[in-house]
């Protein structure tokens, strides 16, 4: 497969991939007929391995290190990285607890309108409250302040009846049987019955069997654990796989011009990538008039542009499009005469110089 559809294979980015190369820690297997890189089914079982060690923080210096090597040595990196991960959390835990302790300033408590009952209780089993710590932290907000302690209560939208039976709870002495209600709010929050099966985790056991040449382990672990997108993703230009074998050459520069991509070789405007609306979405080859017929007959589905005539048009609709667009990428690359132009120079103002 070549490197765009690889990319769009695992969500990355065509560039990352050419990165991982330059790198080494993805070489493609070999190349096509017209210099695409061509990634092989080993190449794509090496960047699912990549992907997935990536996810769980570890450098791609560590990854490129590991790959290849012994399980005992991919133990011993990870279980380095569950410390990090482990100190990260804690550290994660410490901020929501003060976040909380900040929570019972007056000030911020009355902003804390939009928090439901299991929300918060949510927030806080996720900041490593147990029913022990849950109980005393209710406690210490009756004893220091009950009138705010009455009010967050109502905020999390408690029936009258709760409120009391959690502030009674939250009270010294003992708890009486009627306070034991209190637990509506301190009980842990569960799945509701009748959930779908789909929705349970399933054990590896039950994965189901993987195609040959594949770890159903790995696979199990990819989409058990799928990747997080953060932030919108980098949009791709439908034709960079168009362009890509001429990156290799010293001399090729690829620029904006307009909503489209220029390619220049040794300098020369050769090709112009756009993918608008016709008649402006497809390759223009940039030449000169008089090599018009020559460029006709060997490339057939070539036309002059609608609107810039002087130019040669592939439109993305014409028959062959992928294979015609690849050789004539493969004509630039040998620098062919007949493609390219010397691109305009910039016009000087015009005007006298003042004498000062």
């Amino acid at each position: 497969m070549t490197i765009s559809v690889l990319a769009r294979k695992h969500g990355l980015s065509r560039s990352t991939l050419l990165y991982y190369d330059r790198i080494g820690l993805l070489k493609a297997g070999g190349r096509l007929a017209h210099g695409y890189r061509h990634y092989t089914p080993a190449d794509d079982a090496r960047l699912r391995q990549v992907c997935l060690y990536r996810r769980t923080g570890l450098p791609l210096a560590e990854i490129r290190r590991l790959l290849g090597r012994p399980r005992q040595d991919l133990a011993a990196a990870l279980e380095r990285q569950l410390h990090v991960v482990v100190d990260e959390v804690e550290g994660l835990r410490k901020r929501q607890r003060l976040i909380v302790e900040l929570l019972k300033q007056r000030r911020l408590l009355d902003r804390i309108r939009n928090l439901s009952k299991d929300q918060w209780v949510a927030l806080l089993r996720a900041s490593g409250f147990g029913d022990a710590d849950l109980e005393h932290w209710h406690r210490d907000f009756e004893k220091t302040d009950p009138g705010y302690h009455q009010r967050f209560l109502e905020f999390l939208g408690l029936s009258a009846a709760d409120i009391r039976a959690v502030r009674e709870h939250s009270r010294p002495p003992a708890e009486s049987p009627q306070s034991r209600r209190g637990a509506v709010l301190l009980r842990p929050i569960r799945p509701p019955m009748g959930t779908p099966k789909r929705h349970q985790s399933k054990s590896l056991s039950a994965a189901r069997p993987a195609p040959d040449g594949a770890d159903p382990e790995l696979d199990h672990l990819t989409s058990a654990f799928p990747e997080e997108r953060i932030g919108g993703t980098r949009r791709v230009h439908p034709y960079q796989w168009l362009w890509e074998p001429l990156e290799d050459d010293p001399t090729f520069v690829l620029r904006p011009m307009f909503s489209g991509r220029a390619a220049y070789l040794a300098g020369r405007l050769t090709l112009y990538f756009t993918a608008r609306a016709e008649p402006w979405r497809g390759v223009l080859v940039c030449t000169e008039r008089v090599h018009h017929a020559s460029l006709l007959a060997e490339f057939p589905e070539l036309a002059p542009h609608p609107i810039l005539p002087k130019w040669l048009y592939l439109p993305e609709t014409a028959s062959g499009f992928e294979s015609t667009g690849g050789r004539l990428v493969a004509l630039a690359r040998r620098h062919d005469p007949r493609l390219g132009i010397e691109p305009p120079k910039p016009k000087r103002k015009s005007g006298r110089s003042r004498r000062r």
